[in-house]
């Protein structure tokens, strides 16, 4: 088996006010690996308030991944409205790595309205998760690598015992 090297991901360009705006196209794991691996303080608070949030939804404490994934996509709007506002520059990186262009993010942040931030986020979603499982896999990987991220964050600054 080999692989088609002339393979071409999906990309979609995103419009504004009729002007084009970007060409966004679905992420790869790498690409979620290092904005996790970039920002892993703000890649754990968007997924502890996401999670609070359907928690919330749910009124329970024990949600497994394809609860919270179906409850993020039931509020989309509401909750991206929320990351966006706490986490301008998180989001930013994501779509500049959609986008080929992830040394960029700040003329996403500070040039793309939220409406049209929404819109590339939205394109983004379907390109890179196609269907609800995808979806669901998607968010119980994520919340499997940050607790990796915290794991390992823990055992770098935990004291050894040993005097310097």
């Amino acid at each position: 088996m080999s692989l088609n090297n002339d393979f071409q991901v999906e990309r979609k360009k995103v419009e504004w006010n009729g002007q084009f705006a970007a060409e966004v196209r679905g992420l790869t794991p790498h690409d979620i690996m290092r904005v996790i691996a970039e920002n892993p303080v703000e890649a754990d608070a968007v997924l502890a308030s996401l999670e609070g949030e359907a928690k919330e939804q749910f009124a329970s404490d024990d949600l497994s991944a394809e609860e919270i994934a179906d409850t993020l996509q039931d509020s989309a709007t509401k909750s991206f409205g929320k990351i966006a506002a706490k986490f301008p520059d998180l989001v930013a990186k994501i779509i500049a790595a959609a986008c080929d262009s992830p040394d960029q993010w700040e003329v996403v942040r500070d040039r793309f309205v939220l409406p049209l931030q929404f819109e590339c986020a939205q394109e983004i979603a379907r390109l890179t998760f196609i269907d609800p499982p995808g979806f669901r896999r998607f968010v119980g990987n994520v919340m499997a690598l940050i607790g990796t991220f915290k794991q390992t964050d823990q055992r770098q600054i935990a004291p050894t015992g040993l005097d310097g």
